[in-house]
């Protein structure tokens, strides 16, 4: 997602609710290094976009507006999700 949306989209990893080595461990194991992520240990970026589970999705429009997904996407919705941030 991340390449075939270069010019348009930031992805970041942001990942709360665990220790910082299982959280780097499971970046490892999924190979998804390929775009940054944070740790959230107190929880206060999870807040700010209202999510309470993972995983979750929040899509950040170039105004600061958000939409917060909860729970698991198929590739078809994400790409679905984020083509609709994209061209608007």
């Amino acid at each position: 997602m991340q390449e075939a949306y270069a010019d348009r989209l930031h992805v970041i990893g942001v990942a709360g609710r665990d220790e910082v080595g299982a959280m780097q461990a499971f970046v490892d194991d999924l190979g998804v290094s390929g775009f940054p992520h944070l740790v959230d240990l107190d929880l206060e970026i999870w807040a700010r976009y209202d999510v309470v589970s993972q995983p979750a999705f929040v899509l950040i429009a170039d105004d600061g507006s958000f939409e917060t997904v909860l729970g698991a996407l198929g590739e078809d919705r994400l790409a679905s999700l984020v083509e609709e941030l994209a061209t608007t």
